[in-house]
């Protein structure tokens, strides 16, 4: 499993949002967060689910979550 940052498309609606995180946890993944100011959630997803998540025609982005890190 690999976590995800997904972003849908500026007119996807709350049911269709509703839906695909239905999906996600269907899928055996779970939502680790929900953006309030964006339309998007942090997830974690098994490998075998992730393309079929990502060519919903409500995904605007899907990227991979990455570890930051600071030079100080």
């Amino acid at each position: 499993m690999r976590g995800y940052t997904i972003l849908f498309t500026d007119d996807a609606t709350k049911e269709q949002m509703d839906n695909y995180k239905q999906r996600i946890q269907g899928s055996g993944g779970s939502i680790k967060h929900e953006y309030g100011s964006l339309k998007g959630v942090s997830v974690t997803l098994p490998n075998d689910h992730v393309q079929s998540l990502a060519n919903d025609p409500i995904v605007n982005i899907m990227e991979v979550d990455s570890a930051v890190t600071t030079q100080g």
